[in-house]
């Protein structure tokens, strides 16, 4: 039977070596967990206190800020636990709630990342359809789903495990047992992580494309509109002035989202996926530099989401006091 640490999903830890007691690892996560509580609480209380931030992209922000927060909040101490310790002394309660977050629950950030993404995409692809049907319900509506999908596909997994396949909890300790469900999580693992992020790969040239043109095609229109209203007052145009590049906050929320995907989640789905199909070998080192990039995600989601959103940034200053954001 693996250890636990072979058994772990990508999606909130992966295959590191766990050597018992404290070690690096249990430091940094632990601290970056006291960062990201603080971090993350903070832009909860704005959203949900400062009316500017009562918008539909809020039900998004929430999403990732609120599955940051209960993870490190309930995931986060037992994964500590059972890294310096084990989990066997705290029966099967802390096991199976250790067990839904790191597999039902992380599916949930990771995804509520993803929706941020679509968000973006739907916004940039298709702006009108976008101003006449996102509202503040239907960011919520989309939400659920994605909450409710997640669910629907990863809880059955853990539930079955439990009923039937858990492995002593006194001799292996807190693990999911993997190989009695093999196929279905390999199908999960390419359905909830996997494919959403080749698209993401992929769309992200074609939606900076969009950006772009949709940006020129703004600056062309407003020069020649200055330029005619110019000559029909003066017999000499003025000189047309060089365009300036414009970026929306909408495109460098994408980007960063497109960023955190990639450095955060990615390297660990494609480390976790590698074992399900069998590659036992030269896991550990890659396994490691994963489980540390995904580490800080928790703590600068909040972050890079206060340096993207000036509504946020403005609402972060108004609490704590400061005039100016």
């Amino acid at each position: 039977m693996p250890n636990s640490s072979g058994l772990m999903n990508a999606s909130l830890s992966v295959a590191i070596p766990r050597y018992g007691g404290w070690n690096a690892f249990s430091v940094c996560e632990t601290l970056a967990a006291a960062i990201g509580i603080l971090l993350n609480g903070l832009v909860i209380l704005v959203c949900l206190t400062n009316k500017r931030m009562h918008t539909p992209f809020t039900a998004y922000l929430l999403a990732v800020t609120v599955s940051n927060f209960l993870i490190l909040c309930v995931f986060t101490p037992l994964d500590v636990i059972s890294s310096v310790v084990t989990l066997r002394q705290y029966g099967r309660l802390a096991c199976h709630i250790y067990l839904y977050f790191a597999y039902v629950f992380g599916g949930v950030l990771f995804n509520a990342h993803v929706l941020i993404t679509v968000n973006r995409v739907w916004a940039i692809t298709f702006p009108l359809s976008y101003r006449n049907h996102h509202s503040l319900p239907v960011a919520g509506a989309l939400v659920a789903g994605m909450v409710a999908y997640v669910h629907a596909v990863c809880l059955p997994v853990v539930v079955i495990d439990a009923l039937y396949y858990r492995p002593s909890l006194t001799r292996y300790g807190c693990v999911l047992n993997v190989e009695a469900q093999l196929t279905w999580t390999i199908c999960l693992q390419f359905i909830i992580y996997i494919f959403p992020v080749v698209i993401i790969a992929l769309a992200y040239p074609f939606l900076w494309y969009k950006q772009r043109q949709r940006t020129t095609k703004k600056q062309g229109n407003s020069t020649d509109a200055s330029l005619s209203e110019a000559a029909s007052l003066t017999a000499k145009p003025p000189p047309r002035a060089p365009a300036k590049r414009q970026h929306t906050s909408g495109f460098i929320v994408l980007t960063v989202v497109t960023v955190i995907i990639m450095v955060s989640f990615a390297p660990t789905q494609i480390v976790f996926t590698a074992s399900l199909l069998g590659v036992q070998r030269g896991l550990e080192i890659p396994g490691m530099i994963a489980a540390f990039l995904q580490l800080i995600q928790p703590a600068t989601d909040p972050v890079l989401f206060m340096l993207c959103l000036g509504n946020l940034r403005a609402g972060v200053g108004q609490l704590l006091g400061w005039k100016r954001a």
